[in-house]
């Protein structure tokens, strides 16, 4: 990969990178985490579709305005900063794609560039989608979307490293763990996507149970219902049911799941040594302070800034997990397999 290619490459995955925790701020924000009366203002996304019996759509619109106004939460320079960002992003990746298109018979790689274009193109679209934090499918669309830029991104970056080995061999039941690691990871994250998604942050504030459960039951098929449209109140709050608990309380198990497994990865690879001991500690490091997070959030009711950090943690350790498996499959391959 050539140097200007690759120069693109690392400015576009900080721009994806800041556009993702950007993204979740304003996400987690719009949701109603930091507001003055937290947590009561939870949910609250307020309605233009519908309005209570008795006023007209007219008072409805000024309700919603006023709600907007009353939080306080500092949403201007983040909105423009992300529409900055992302007007950026999205003319790199467009450099980027043609970039590899041009240099293709130099062995330039081309897939993942126009991959990574259609997905900008996509989350054009889902932007200007109606119905916002209303609907289940844009906000997941919006996440996917997203750590999926990341992860192209990353997979291009990683390219340009080539490993040896070391002298070290690899063991073949750690690659093979750390490929269901990396599965396990990112269903955890679908996982998460769809407890923000269903406004479940909150449903379960005891830990570790939640309020004496301690499996989902089966209105979980309801959360998984991402076509829907979230059903609001007269005070402009999503009024969740059974599935808001049953989601937690998923996410929760998933969370000790994949604990309890990509640690088992990371001490593996520390024992193995050589080019994996680094990458080892890194997937220890960032998996002890992401569960550490997440339980912090539970017992403190979610503040946003712990929100976000959960966010950004997430990315970061799937990036690291897929760096370790880098490492495994170079050594083990050699470079034809990129």
């Amino acid at each position: 990969m050539n140097r200007f290619l690759q120069s693109l490459v690392v400015l576009c995955l900080v721009l994806v990178a800041a556009l993702v925790i950007l993204s979740a701020y304003i996400r987690l924000d719009h949701a109603g985490l930091g507001c003055a009366d937290w947590p009561a203002c939870y949910g609250r996304i307020g309605t233009l579709e519908t309005h209570p019996a008795g006023h007209s759509t007219a008072d409805t619109v000024s309700a919603y305005q006023q709600l907007a106004n009353e939080k306080q939460a500092p949403k201007d320079w983040a909105m423009t900063a992300h529409r900055t960002i992302a007007s950026l992003l999205g003319l790199s990746v467009i450099a980027l794609t043609f970039t590899a298109v041009a240099r293709r018979r130099k062995r330039a790689p081309v897939l993942i560039p126009l991959l990574l274009l259609g997905l900008t193109v996509f989350l054009a679209v889902l932007g200007n989608w109606s119905g916002g934090l209303h609907r289940p499918a844009v906000v997941l669309g919006n996440l996917i979307g997203g750590f999926g830029m990341l992860i192209l991104l990353w997979l291009l970056h990683l390219r340009q490293r080539r490993y040896s080995g070391g002298g070290y061999a690899t063991p073949h039941t750690l690659r093979a763990w750390i490929r269901f690691g990396v599965l396990l990871l990112c269903a955890q994250i679908l996982l998460g996507s769809l407890t923000s998604a269903n406004f479940a942050a909150l449903a379960c504030t005891s830990f570790p149970d939640c309020y004496g459960n301690w499996l989902p039951g089966p209105a979980i098929a309801k959360a998984f219902d991402i076509l829907r449209v979230l059903p609001v109140n007269a005070a402009g709050v999503v009024s969740g049911g059974a599935e808001t608990q049953a989601i937690h309380m998923a996410h929760r198990l998933g969370a000790w799941l994949t604990f309890l497994t990509l640690g088992w990865i990371a001490l593996q690879a520390i024992r193995a040594g050589g080019i994996y001991r680094d990458s080892g500690f890194t997937v220890l490091v960032l998996l002890l302070a992401e569960i550490s997070i997440g339980v912090a959030a539970v017992l403190s009711s979610l503040p946003i800034a712990l929100a976000t950090a959960h966010n950004a943690l997430a990315a970061l350790l799937l990036l690291s997990l897929l760096s370790l498996r880098h490492k495994t499959l170079t050594a083990a391959l050699g470079d034809s397999w990129v």
